[in-house]
């Protein structure tokens, strides 16, 4: 069971290494939220799915399952909110998609020591997300550190290896996510310095690579 409060984000959510507990809570999706971004800055639901979400502007979160419950302060998501995050690929999620070209799902949870390892990034700095420390997801996507950080804390989170280089799918216990290709950049660009790789295959192994 999911249970949300619907205040106002009132803070930039601080960087941890905490996991979020099943059933995620209010300050869980919050996390998820935009600190200046009017459409962003609070958890929502759905007017017709009744799905409980939260984006950023990087990474857009869908709860549909638990079940969730919520109370009556929790704010319809507005038409711009609907129109923006129903514009992602949710239907990359459907089952169609998984039998006609099923990919591999891998789990963040043995990875997370490396990923905290490095130091705690603060995902919005002066109130911006950074851009700082990116790192190549199977070579295909590019997104901060303090993203993939934040997004390691979810319940069994795991990230979807499918080779695709607009979005990563992602999926947690109790629903899916969605993550951009943050530099717009895909596999065979030039690598912003001090780059990482998470999830190379061990033989294409680069400096600073984990798996």
């Amino acid at each position: 069971m999911i249970t949300l409060t619907s205040p106002a984000l009132s803070r930039r959510p601080l960087a941890s290494a905490h996991p979020f507990p099943y059933p995620l809570a209010a300050g869980a999706l919050e996390s998820f939220c935009h600190p200046r971004c009017r459409v962003f800055s609070r958890v929502v639901r759905h007017p017709e799915s009744g799905a409980v979400m939260a984006a950023n502007g990087c990474v857009a979160l869908r709860v549909t399952r638990g079940p969730v419950t919520y109370d009556d302060a929790l704010p319809q998501a507005c038409p711009h909110f609907i129109a923006r995050v129903g514009a992602l690929p949710w239907d990359r999620f459907g089952s169609d998609a998984r039998r006609i070209a099923p990919a591999p799902w891998r789990a963040l949870e043995p990875v997370r020591g490396d990923l905290h390892a490095l130091g705690l990034d603060d995902l919005w700095p002066n109130d911006r997300m950074t851009l700082a420390r990116p790192v190549w997801i199977a070579e295909s996507v590019l997104v901060p550190l303090a993203v993939l950080q934040l997004i390691a804390r979810l319940p069994r989170v795991e990230l979807r290896l499918d080779g695709a280089t607009d979005f990563m799918l992602l999926r947690f216990s109790g629903g899916e996510g969605i993550v951009a290709n943050r530099w717009r950049k895909t596999r065979g660009a030039d690598m912003p310095a001090h780059s990482l790789t998470l999830f190379t295959p061990p033989a294409a192994l680069l400096p600073g690579a984990f798996v």
